[in-house]
């Protein structure tokens, strides 16, 4: 039998799972937190992770931008879910981000940058 989760328990797990911001360095680095201000990450890339952090990143932040807010919250449904996903594909290719620090997102694991 599975974990069974109240609606208000589904939308915390979700809203922990799925990007809020992303913040990018002048190198064009940029990383992606959720509603928390932790770091996505999946499972396999706890050392990569554990690296950035040890080296300070996110360093030398340049740009900020938030995929949703508390009027439409990406994780109430699909249309507010869907406008994320294009707010945030708009804003790797507007800014001409270059790499992800968290590599592949998954709900897996996250961590506390602050």
């Amino acid at each position: 039998m599975g974990l069974i989760l109240d609606k208000n328990q589904k939308a915390t797990y979700i809203r922990n799972s799925i990007p809020y911001v992303i913040v990018w360095n002048s190198n064009l680095d940029y990383f992606i937190l959720n509603k928390e201000n932790f770091f996505l990450y999946t499972k396999y890339q706890e050392d990569d992770v554990d690296e950035h952090l040890k080296k300070g990143y996110p360093k030398n932040i340049v740009g900020k931008e938030f995929l949703y807010d508390d009027s439409c919250p990406a994780y109430e449904n699909n249309k507010f879910f869907t406008k994320m996903c294009k707010k945030f594909t708009d804003t790797v290719i507007n800014n001409r981000l270059k790499r992800c620090m968290n590599g592949r997102i998954t709900q897996d694991m996250y961590i506390s940058l602050f």
